[in-house]
């Protein structure tokens, strides 16, 4: 099935797992690989409610399908660090909620 909506896909995002933590250091970001999404900020008060996003920080990727996205994993872009909070597969690709982080590197 062709996707009509990849004509949109103009950000390359890298997106990294963590390794498990130790008492004494934070485990180490493993890039898993890049994706190329369309990216829109997003502000939609009920959904920030529930999952407890900043709106100001939060944003909605639109891509193909992938397993590179998933839960709890971190994406870079733009110089910033976000977590991933939602996924969601479609038809045609998939949508995708990240959360800006604070202090890390």
């Amino acid at each position: 099935m062709i996707n009509p909506f990849n004509r949109f896909y103009d950000t390359e995002i890298a997106v990294y797992e963590q390794g498990e933590n130790s008492y004494d250091k934070k485990g180490e970001k493993t890039l898993l690989g890049n994706v190329i999404c369309d990216i829109q900020p997003y502000s939609d008060d009920t959904e920030s409610k529930i999952y407890g996003l900043d709106e100001s920080r939060s944003y909605k990727l639109y891509c193909d399908k992938t397993d590179l996205m998933k839960n709890g994993r971190s994406v870079f872009f733009g110089g910033a660090w976000y977590m991933i909070v939602k996924t969601e597969i479609w038809s045609f690709g998939m949508t995708v909620v990240i959360r800006g982080v604070e202090n890390e590197c």
